[in-house]
C-alpha cells in the first residue's frame, strides 16, 4: 500500500498453510518496499468472514477499505481491517481464524 495509490497485491505461488504438510518447499518471495508503504499480510479467515447471511466479506470489499486506509501507521491499518469485519460480521459466529499483520517501512535511518 502507498498514499494515493490504489492498493494493489503481491503476486505469489501460494502453497498449503504453513505447518501442514511436512517439508514442503515454499517459494521465497521478496519485494522491495519505499519509505512510508504498508505491506498488509491476512489469512483467507478476513476475507471469508461471514455475516449473519452467510455473506462474505470478500477481497473485493478488503481492497475498497484498504483504498481509504490511513498511511500513518501499521497498526491503524491493522485496526481499521479488524474493526470492518467485525462490523460486518456483526454478531455472526466466526468459522476461521483471522490474522493480520501490516508493516510500515520507514526507511534507513539517517547517519549523522
Amino acid at each position: 500500500m502507498r498514499a494515493g495509490i490504489e492498493p494493489e497485491s503481491l503476486p505469489l505461488a501460494g502453497g498449503p498453510p504453513l505447518g501442514t504438510v511436512d517439508d514442503f518447499q515454499y517459494s521465497i518471495e521478496q519485494r522491495q518496499l519505499s519509505p512510508g508503504e504498508i505491506l498488509l499480510a491476512y489469512t483467507d479467515g478476513v476475507t471469508e468472514a461471514q455475516d449473519k447471511n452467510k455473506a462474505l466479506y470478500s477481497g473485493a470489499r478488503l481492497k475498497r477499505l484498504l483504498a481509504s486506509a490511513p498511511m500513518t501507521d501499521a497498526k491503524a491499518v491493522v485496526d481499521l481491517v479488524r474493526d470492518d469485519v467485525h462490523r460486518f460480521a456483526a454478531g455472526a459466529e466466526q468459522a476461521d481464524d483471522i490474522t493480520l499483520l501490516a508493516v510500515r517501512w520507514l526507511g534507513p535511518t539517517p547517519s549523522n
